[in-house]
């Protein structure tokens, strides 16, 4: 089963998911496996001039969102296909997931002018061809975009150039796209990292329990049962139509 944890750039995905790691290697019976965020191989891919493709993008969102946005799906459907196939019965808890970008990042793009409108509908097209991949559950680590800001000014990721009114917006856009209804909220601008750990523990067991196929009914107590049933009232009928016989000689 999958779950993927979602949320703002600097939201606190990755200490959630680092705290998790350490806490539980099992859920409900079920062993756990996590699925970073690609983004040593976002780092490896550089061009001509030693600038790698985080680089790129936050420096010339026009010129590289398309190729980021190609480069980030396609490294995401590697990475969760594989440990998938390798992990047919574990519980697979991803940091982000290939619905992020489609409902997030790339559609922001687009209507911020940094992606055209023929890119657009071609990552929109290779998104519906291969979104073969089914998300159990969402957990969405909700964090004011302030915070965000502050955090990821202190992580200072190489490259990683964010002012707070794109945060501002991506977080509006989780806003819209979250729904409260099926998917696990955790406000983390007031929620201790104890506290999460278990609701993200509960959520996650109720998912499973509520997809498990149910244990095989051994009908061998039933069968006993009901011949133990038949044999006694065969015994009454026959000790009747006995009884009755002698009355009638």
């Amino acid at each position: 089963m999958l779950f993927s944890m979602e949320g703002n750039i600097g939201s606190g995905k990755s200490t959630l998911i680092s705290a998790l790691k350490k806490e539980y290697a099992e859920i409900a019976g079920l062993p756990v496996v996590f699925v970073d965020e690609p983004v040593t191989q976002w780092e490896a891919i550089k061009s001509e001039d030693g600038k790698n493709m985080i680089e790129l993008f936050y420096g010339n969102p026009a010129r590289y969102s398309f190729a980021f946005q190609m480069m980030a799906y396609i490294s995401r459907l590697a990475m969760l296909q594989e440990a998938i196939r390798e992990n047919p019965k574990a519980i697979i808890i991803t940091e982000r997931c290939l619905l992020t970008d489609y409902h997030i990042f790339a559609k922001l793009l687009y209507e911020n002018k940094s992606m055209l409108q023929e890119e657009y509908e071609i990552y929109k097209t290779w998104f519906h061809s291969f979104q073969d991949i089914h998300v159990d559950g969402i957990i969405y680590v909700r964090t004011d975009a302030s915070v965000a800001f502050e955090r990821c000014k202190l992580r200072s990721r190489p490259g990683e150039t964010i002012d707070e009114a794109y945060l501002k917006q991506c977080h509006e856009k989780h806003e819209e796209w979250i729904q409260e209804e099926y998917d696990l909220i955790i406000d983390n601008n007031i929620t201790e990292q104890e506290e999460a750990l278990w609701m993200i523990h509960d959520y996650i067991s109720d998912v499973v329990w509520e997809h498990k196929d149910p244990e095989p009914y051994d009908y061998t107590l039933m069968y006993i049962i009901v011949v133990w049933i038949l044999i006694n009232i065969l015994s009454f009928q026959k000790s009747n139509l006995f009884h009755s016989r002698l009355y009638r000689i």
